[in-house]
Formats: C-alpha cells, sequence, structure tokens
C-alpha cells in the first residue's frame, strides 16, 4: 500500500494506491482523509495484525488517523490523535507501531507538552480503533527539547520509545545524545528513561528502535562518523557494547528496518555530488554489524534530500519509495538480502550425556524437531531420542530407541513419514567400527509410542552394513537404502528394501516383473565399490537411488571413471526398476564422491556431489521426472570456502526452492549457504567456529519456520546451531493482459498467463511459460527451458541454443503417445518453425536463426 499527499482541490490530501505481489495496480486511486480544509501532508503507514493498515498524517497543528481494510477501503471514522502538535506547522514527526493484539500506539513531538520545550507524546489504541487511555508524555527530562521519536511494538504487547535530545536525566553529551524509554502491555513504564549511546564525542540523533522475535530490541541512531546500534534483552538489560555499523560510504541516516531473516536493512543519503544531487544508499547487515550485502547505490534524482521509505516483502526483497523531482514518487525492487546467524551460536544437545555419537535430526510436523544418536546403554551403546519445540526447547525427557540392547547400536538415521511418525534405522554390531552386517529401525509416532523393532535385511551374510539412507514415499510406506561389505576390498554392493505403510516388506521384481527374495541388489549386475547410497522419493510414488562406484553399467556399455563416478537407477512405486542404470557425473577427471538429492519443484531432481579436485567443488546435474537429463552439469558458485572440503557433507531442498548445503574443512570449522536451482548463491557463506573441531557434518534440516538446523558432533557432544531461513528463490507471474518483463536476478522462473507478452530472462538458468497467447521469448544467458502446451499460441523464441536450452512440452491435451516424431520442423527464411501434425494442437514455435538441420529429438522433452 502506498500513500502520500498531493492536491484534492482545498490545499493537500491524503490519498492510497494498492499494488499485488507483481507490483502491478489493485483498484483506483482513492481518497483517504475527510476532512479536506486545509493542508494534509507527511502520511505514514503501517500494517496491523489482521491485515488491515492504519494511516496517520498531519493537517495544522493536529494530527489525524483512519484505519484501513485490506482491501483499502475506509475502516470506522477519521479519528484525531492530538490538538496540539507543533505549534509553528512544522512536522509532527508521527511514527506508529502495531501490537501483537491488532492494536497500535502512535508517537509524536508536541511543543510545550512537557511544560517546557518539544516533548515526545504517545497514545495507544485497541484493535478496534477506539483510544486505549489519553497520550501521554514519554520522557522524563523536560529541560531541553526531546524529539526525532521512534517506537517499535515488542512480542510481549509492550513497546519502547527512543528520541533525540541534548540533555537528559543521564546528563548531556557534547551536540546530542539518544534517550529510550520502554513500557509493559498495559502502558506502563518499565523502569526509567535511560540513555542509549556510550559514545559522547560529536552528535548523536535521528534514533530508530527496533524489535527481535525473541522479545529482544535494538536501537540504531546516527552518530558524526556513521551509524551505531545497541542491543537489549526482553527485559531492558544491555547485551554487548555499543557497535558501528561497517558502512562503506558515511551519510546521514534516513530509515531502517529490520529483516525477516535476521538483521537490518539500512538506507541514507551520502554527502551531496558535484552536479548538486544527493545518492542514496541501501546495504543490508547482520546483528552484530557487519555487512550482509554489498553497498547498492540508487540513484533517485533527489537534490534536497528527501526522505525515502524502505520496505521488506513477503519474498524478502526490498522495496524502495521515494519522492523524486518534480514530487513524483518512484520505487525500485532490490534483491532480498541472504540470512543472517542468530547470536546465540552453537547450542549443545543433551549435555547431560557425556559422550554421543553419529546424531540425526528429523524436522517434525508441529515446527519442532526429533534428534536421535548412539552412546551408552550398559552393554555397547543404544539409540537414544530427544524431542524439541519450534524454540529448541526440550519436550518429554530423553528416550531409548532400540528393544535389542546386546552389542552396539551405532549410526542412527531419522526421517519424517507421511502420517508425522518418525523413521529410525541403525547398524548392530559388536564394536563401534565393525557391525554384523544387521540393520534394524523403530517407527516413534507424535506421542513418542514405539511400534515393533523391523529388522530391514535379517539374512544378510554382510561383514558389516553401513550408511543407511530413507526416504518417505507418499502412500506412507519408506524406502532404505545401504550398502554391504561382503569380505573383499573389492565387493561392496548397495541394497535396497521398500516397506508399506504398516511396515510390511514390499516383494521387489525385476524389470521383467519376476519376484525377488528379501532386500535387491542396486545395481544389479554389480561392478565393485558400490559405496555411499543415496534415495529420493519422487511425485507419483517412484524414487530414484544413487550411489559412488569406479565402475558402472549404462545403456549396454561399461563406464569408468578415474578415481570414482556417481550413478543412478529410478524404481516404480511397486518397486520395480524403471530404465536401466544411468551415469551421472559428465567430467570423469578427478574423484566424483558422495552424492546426494534433492527433489525440483517441476516433479524432477538434482543430483549434487563432490568433486575432489583442485579446487574440491560441489558439482550437480539436473533431471527430469522421467529421468532425463535437464541441461549440463553445474557447479554451485560456493567461491573459496571449498578448498580443503572435508569427506562428509549435506544438501537438502528448500521450501520456497533451490538447495542448502552444509560441509566442514580440515580445520573443524563448518558451512552452510543456500542456492536456487541454477547454482547461484541465495546467500552468502555462514561460518560457524567450532570449539574443538566438529567431527564431521551431521544433519541439516529445514523447520517450518524456514529456519535451517545444523547438527554436528564434537569431542564427543552434540551441537546445533539454527540459522535464519534462506530468502526463496524469485519466480514471476505476468498479469493476464500485454507485458513486458525483463529478468534481472538468477534463476527465475516466469509464467506469462494471457495476453501478447515480451519476456527476457536475463542471466543465469530460467524457466519461461509465456502461457497463452502469441509470446517473444528470449533465455538470455545460461541453459534455459521454454515451457509450453497444447495452447499456447504461436511464440517465438529469439536465442534458442541447440544442446543448451531445452523446450519442454507438456503431454495434457495431447494424444497419448504424442512424441518428437509428432512435431513438424518447416523452415521459414533463417528461421525454424515447429508446430504438430495433430491440428487440434493450437501451438507453434519459431525458433529465429535456426533450421531444421539444427534441431532434434534431443532439445525437446514431453513431460
Amino acid at each position: 500500500m502506498l500513500v502520500w499527499a498531493s492536491s484534492d482541490g482545498d490545499g493537500t490530501g491524503i490519498w492510497g494506491q494498492r499494488y499485488d505481489a507483481a507490483g502491478t495496480e489493485v483498484g483506483p486511486i482513492f481518497q483517504i482523509n475527510t476532512t479536506t480544509a486545509g493542508g494534509q501532508n507527511d502520511p505514514e503507514v503501517i500494517t496491523v495484525e489482521d491485515g488491515s493498515l492504519v494511516v496517520v498524517w498531519q493537517s495544522g497543528s493536529m494530527l489525524y488517523g483512519q484505519r484501513l481494510n485490506a482491501d483499502g477501503s475506509l475502516a470506522g471514522s477519521e479519528f484525531e490523535i492530538s490538538a496540539s502538535a507543533y505549534s509553528g506547522g512544522q512536522r509532527a514527526d508521527q511514527q506508529i507501531a502495531a501490537f501483537p493484539d491488532g492494536g497500535f500506539v502512535v508517537t509524536w513531538v508536541e511543543h510545550g507538552s512537557d511544560g517546557s520545550n518539544l516533548g515526545v507524546l504517545a497514545r495507544r489504541y485497541n484493535a478496534d480503533g477506539s483510544e486505549a487511555g489519553e497520550a501521554f508524555v514519554v520522557n522524563t527530562y523536560t529541560g531541553n527539547p526531546q524529539d526525532e521519536p521512534s517506537v517499535t511494538a515488542l512480542s510481549n504487547g509492550g513497546f519502547v520509545v527512543s528520541w533525540s535530545s541534548g540533555r537528559g536525566v543521564w546528563g548531556y553529551d557534547s551536540y546530542g545524545e539518544i534517550f529510550a524509554q520502554a513500557y509493559d502491555a498495559d502502558g506502563n513504564r518499565v523502569g526509567g528513561e535511560f540513555h542509549v549511546n556510550t559514545t559522547t564525542e560529536g552528535g548523536q540523533g535521528r534514533s530508530q528502535v527496533l524489535a527481535q522475535a525473541d522479545g529482544s530490541y535494538v536501537i540504531l541512531w546516527q552518530n558524526s562518523s556513521g551509524v551505531s546500534l545497541q542491543a537489549y534483552a526482553a527485559d531492558g538489560t544491555v547485551l554487548g557494547g555499543e557497535t558501528n555499523l561497517q558502512m562503506g560510504v558515511p551519510g546521514t541516516l534516513n530509515t531502517v528496518i529490520a529483516l525477516d531473516g535476521g538483521g537490518y536493512a539500512v538506507l541514507w543519503n551520502g554527502p551531496k555530488a558535484p552536479d548538486g544531487t544527493i545518492p542514496t544508499y541501501v546495504q543490508s547487515f547482520d546483528a552484530t554489524g557487519t555487512a550482509l550485502t554489498a553497498l547498492e547505490t540508487i540513484e533517485t534524482g533527489n537534490t534536497r534530500g528527501f526522505v525515502s521509505d524502505l520496505d521488506q516483502l513477503e519474498n524478502g526483497t526490498l522495496l524502495m519509495t521515494w519522492e523524486g523531482p518534480g514530487g513524483a514518487i518512484y520505487t525500485q525492487v532490490l534483491d532480498a538480502p541472504p540470512a543472517s546467524v542468530p547470536g546465540d551460536g552453537p547450542v549443545e544437545q543433551v549435555p547431560t550425556v557425556i559422550v554421543a555419537y553419529d546424531p540425526s535430526t528429523a524436522a517434525l510436523q508441529d515446527g519442532g524437531r526429533m534428534l536421535v544418536w548412539a552412546s551408552s546403554d550398559g552393554d555397547g551403546t543404544g539409540i537414544w531420542g530427544q524431542r524439541y519445540d519450534a524454540a529448541g526447547t526440550e519436550v518429554g525427557p530423553i528416550f531409548q530407541i532400540n528393544t535389542t540392547t546386546t552389542d552396539y547400536q551405532t549410526s542412527p538415521e531419522a526421517i519424517t513419514l507421511e502420517d508425522g511418525s518418525v523413521l529410525v534405522t541403525w547398524v548392530t554390531g559388536s564394536s563401534l567400527t565393525n557391525g554384523r552386517g544387521e540393520l534394524y529401525a523403530q517407527r516413534v509416532d507424535a506421542d513418542g509410542k514405539f511400534g515393533d523393532e523391523i529388522a530391514i535385511n535379517p539374512n544378510s551374510t554382510a561383514s558389516y552394513s553401513k550408511t543407511a539412507d530413507i526416504t518417505a514415499l507418499e502412500d506412507g510406506g519408506y524406502a532404505i537404502v545401504w550398502y554391504e561389505y561382503h569380505g573383499s576390498s573389492s565387493n561392496r554392493s548397495v541394497y535396497l528394501q521398500q516397506f508399506e505403510a504398516d511396515g510390511t516388506p514390499v516383494i521387489h521384481t525385476d524389470a521383467a516383473g519376476t519376484p525377488l527374495t528379501g532386500p535387491v541388489r542396486v545395481p544389479d549386475p554389480a561392478y565393485y565399490n558400490q559405496t555411499d547410497p543415496e534415495i529420493l522419493a519422487l511425485n507419483g510414488g517412484g524414487y530414484v537411488v544413487t550411489w559412488t562406484a569406479t565402475k558402472g553399467f549404462s545403456q549396454g556399455v561399461v563406464l569408468s571413471d578415474s578415481a570414482g563416478g556417481i550413478y543412478g537407477q529410478m524404481f516404480n512405486g511397486n518397486g520395480a526398476p524403471a530404465g536401466s542404470e544411468f551415469h551421472v557425473n559428465t567430467t570423469t577427471a578427478d574423484d566424483q564422491e558422495h552424492s546426494r538429492m534433492v527433489a525440483l519443484e517441476n516433479g524432477g531432481f538434482m543430483v549434487l556431489w563432490k568433486h575432489d579436485g583442485s579446487p574440491d567443488q560441489l558439482r550437480f546435474q539436473k533431471f527430469y521426472s522421467d529421468g532425463t537429463p535437464s541441461g549440463g552439469e553445474g557447479t554451485l558458485a560456493t567461491g573459496a570456502a571449498m578448498t580443503d572440503m572435508g569427506a562428509e557433507w549435506q544438501a537438502i531442498g528448500l521450501s520456497d526452492g533451490g538447495v542448502a548445503v552444509a560441509w566442514h574443512k580440515s580445520n573443524g570449522d563448518l558451512y552452510v549457504q543456500s542456492f536456487d536451482e541454477a547454482g547461484n548463491a541465495l546467500t552468502d557463506v555462514v561460518t560457524i567456529e567450532t570449539s574443538n573441531g566438529a567431527n564431521f557434518i551431521s544433519d541439516l534440516d529445514q523447520l517450518s519456520s524456514g529456519q535451517l538446523v545444523v547438527t554436528w558432533e564434537e569431542g564427543g557432544g552434540i551441537f546445533s546451531q539454527t540459522l535464519s531461513a534462506p530468502p526463496p528463490v524469485q519466480d514471476t507471474t505476468l498479469s493476464s493482459g500485454d507485458d513486458l518483463f525483463l529478468g534481472i536476478s538468477a534463476g527465475e522462473s516466469i509464467l506469462g498467463l494471457e495476453g501478447a507478452d515480451t519476456i527476457d530472462g536475463g542471466g543465469d538458468d530460467d524457466r519461461i511459460d509465456g502461457g497463452s497467447g502469441d509470446d517473444v521469448l528470449t533465455g538470455g544467458s545460461g541453459a534455459d527451458t521454454f515451457v509450453f502446451s497444447a495452447l499456447s499460441g504461436t511464440d517465438t523464441i529469439t536465442d534458442f541454443e541447440t544442446g543448451a536450452d531445452l523446450i519442454e512440452i507438456s503431454s495434457a491435451g495431447l494424444q497419448e503417445g504424442t512424441g518428437f516424431s509428432d512435431l513438424m520442423l518447416t523452415d521459414l527464411g533463417t528461421d525454424l518453425q515447429i508446430s504438430f501434425a495433430d491440428p487440434t494442437v493450437d501451438t507453434a514455435i519459431i525458433l529465429t536463426g535456426l533450421s531444421s538441420s539444427d534441431f532434434s529429438e534431443a532439445d525437446v522433452i514431453f513431460v
């Protein structure tokens, strides 16, 4: 919602305009103020808990407000806030903050209100807009002017007001100082007025107070050399010392907002340039004042230092709004800042357990998580568990999961199934390092109740079994993979067993449909040294298994890698193999090992692996749901932090698209970073410094809140750290009219809907669907996918590159079995037209600059 002041026929009025998530106007411009006599100026707007809005503004010497419904319609009547704001007609500097219960508080500056000069006032309002008491003076000291107020609402229903003053109850600074006052949910003072800034040299002013999700708050302000901040606990206790933001360019503080992912975004004006314009800068910082993003310069054309506004939208992007030359209003959308590491740092889990091994975590449907690990049970080791709620607090006591307690139970893995229960697997053996090849599982429901312990490979003859991985299936069942060692260094094989929702083993079949006994070997025939299996469920009930091997078998040909390669096999929902074994990696030099998989939003999957070279890299290959490769082999843009990467690492698919990875280096430090599906970084690398050096990354999970949880083993203890939610991958849906779109962010997914659209994906790997209508599509750089259906109209692709880009055609609306042979390739001068032999299909694709001889079956896929 944008609000502003402009002419209404009698001075100026307050006007509003709604916009949707794509920045398109929703409905007409509307007037907000009811009283139109004279001038109405300086509006401020805020969204309250129920999605409605509150707008306050100044009119002469008074302040007014108006509540709006979420659709922009007026809710109730215009109300008067103060009858005597600033006597000289100057700005009342009004600010608003919304309470968790739907109420709100307004602060402003008023002349003579505190019996002296300028004072800071406030008034609270209930959720229905009614007054919650009279206006009251905030500042205790009244001997000097108090101005530039800021207010924030706390999660406990209280609030904090900060302001500037040349002097206060504490004393005075050289040229100005920052004071603040906290209040409880009833509007009562909590303690007294307190002095914020520690540094007293030079001027301090323009304070802004921001609440944090945990009830704490931070106050930032302008000093003579930049911007400082001071953090406070929820009870007002000072946290740490005064800190300066690491700003690359000095200037005048304008606006600060708290970021959803933690930290702050700051907007300020720089020194005036030789041409008279005043540059505007935006930069994001974490809670310690360390820069999260590079300095971004916004060319506003501003010559008078107008105040700008800054907001964060639901998708994480920043929206800057400003008044430019000639009174026009401008906006600019900025990329979402990366997540900031919460300030708590690593937290030891189950500290009462003296020695714990092999932790694994499962995110629960209620927003919490379950931690499982191996530690002593009086007869070797057992498998133990502890539940945590969404805040990370222990729920109930530690409990033992394994029923059979003889010998050593090690290497637990945990996963949440469709019904919310948790399946835990482990290996039983005669020592911590060597098992007997027996794998077991136990199902734990949401209440902590157990079913019967399950023997996964009861008839195995292996010397030991290791590295179990689990995937939850759509029907409530699950499938488990592991590898077994059969007494020879060249005889490690991968095995698979699928289970029904009730725990009954599925009878697997071979490709011909012949039933097989017990767990099946993957692949079959097997070449030596298949290790590190991974399994991932796919849409439709099937799944895919990958593993590391020095040799493989694909399309009837034996393949070899220099040291190790990544291979895969797809399976139907009934456990039968779908197609043949396939080779994942294209690069065969050096060692390819330790594959991981994540599901993609289009129903396909991404295989990632460690390329053990100089330097180390994390590489990936995307596949469609039928196992067809999507584009070529790629590399995650991790930067120099990959040097000296350890063997163990983790990857997970993110709820808002993309992938998060965690790895460690030989010095024991841990690293976490998120990427889009094209391998472009969504966040900077987050470094977690460990005290004793992490043995390895044990687990990485995303909670329902979007936050990431990293868990590792260190010095015989288990530690975890919660990281802020990564920003979402940017997807764009255009309107149903004729649109022009130029992509500026990496790896976008763009949907044009109806109309004749012109779409340019910009850089990196994009997924572009023009929708219906005759569209002009440009992928830009990167391997782009152009999506079509039976109703796409006639679209032109201006830069299709064979062997890199791909045309994806939906089978919906086409005759069953439609494939490449049903396409008609027609040369039209210097262009190629692709159409369908079926005359009922209203789709044609024109590829600029190509001919029929350039295009092949490898350039198109039917899904």
